[in-house]
């Protein structure tokens, strides 16, 4: 080393562990700017908000295990944790009820009271929609297409879009809202 410089961490690294530096690196930062759609998505579909963080940090484990692998990690990990939602519900044998807060929300830094208000009274509409008929709402909440969402559940577009269409009259009906079915 010549005089002056400076020794960093990582400097005397093997190629192999400056890639793996590398993977870390970029999915830490995929991690954070994800992580806060995941959860809400999973709300979306009805989980509390302590389920939800649980789920997305299962689904992120899952992707960054598979980060060199997968195409399109953000629609993996949104696969992941509705199927990781899905096996939950499958295996839960109580009638589990519990209110998410409507401050808990991490996707968000909105301060606005209606509009927490509005997430408040969604999050409880949603949760009275037929279970494919929440799960279509919150792929499309977390900006995925009518075909992105087929291919994801592994449906067609037809029944997506019929059960986006179903949640959306049905929330309209109560009073949340109404907005196109694209």
């Amino acid at each position: 080393m010549a005089r002056g410089e400076r020794h960093l961490p990582g400097d005397d690294a093997t190629p192999k562990e400056a890639k793996i530096a590398g993977r870390h690196d970029d999915f830490a930062h995929f991690y954070r700017n994800v992580k806060p759609g995941v959860v809400a998505f999973l709300m979306y579909q009805g989980s509390s908000p302590a389920e939800a963080d649980d789920i997305a940090q299962e689904a992120l484990l899952e992707v960054y295990l598979r980060w060199r692998e997968v195409d399109h990690p953000k629609a993996y990990v949104y696969k992941c944790a509705s199927r990781s939602r899905v096996r939950r519900i499958a295996t839960i044998h109580e009638d589990v009820s519990e209110e998410a807060t409507d401050g808990n929300f991490r996707s968000s830094a909105s301060t606005d009271v209606a509009y927490w208000e509005l997430r408040h009274d969604l999050l409880a509409a949603i949760r009275r929609l037929a279970p494919r008929e929440a799960q279509a709402i919150a792929w499309k909440l977390a900006g995925f297409s009518v075909q992105e969402t087929a291919s994801m559940l592994g449906t067609s577009p037809g029944t997506v879009s019929v059960s986006r269409s179903t949640a959306i009259a049905k929330l309209t009906r109560w009073g949340i809202g109404g907005e196109s079915n694209d």
